[in-house]
């Protein structure tokens, strides 16, 4: 997946209809927790099943094709920051990325 680095924030870009579409990965367990710790540190309003549960639905997302940016809209909502979002958004994908490249 592309991300705008040129932001404080990481934020999806946008795929053109040309581009081609992710395919959809599996979320680990692993990846969800570290995602929730991260929602923890940035939103301690939301309770704990709120994190797990925003956590759980955007994880719904990335797993799905081109979900890339309704999971990002999920917690853009869910974050006051957009900084809170990225960071919680880049705890989903990070393990994504690593265990794709060890493959």
């Amino acid at each position: 997946m592309d991300v705008d680095t040129t932001s404080s924030a990481i934020v999806p870009v946008q795929r053109s209809a040309s581009g081609c579409t992710a395919v959809p990965q599996k979320v680990t367990t692993a990846q969800r927790l570290s995602a929730v710790a991260v929602l923890e540190c940035h939103e301690p309003r939301l309770t704990v099943l709120q994190r797990i549960a925003v956590v759980d639905a955007a994880a719904h997302w990335v797993e799905s094709a081109g979900g890339d940016e309704l999971a990002w809209a999920l917690l853009e909502a869910a974050c006051r920051s957009t900084t809170a979002a990225g960071q919680t958004f880049t705890a989903l994908l990070t393990a994504i990325e690593s265990d794709m490249s060890a493959r």
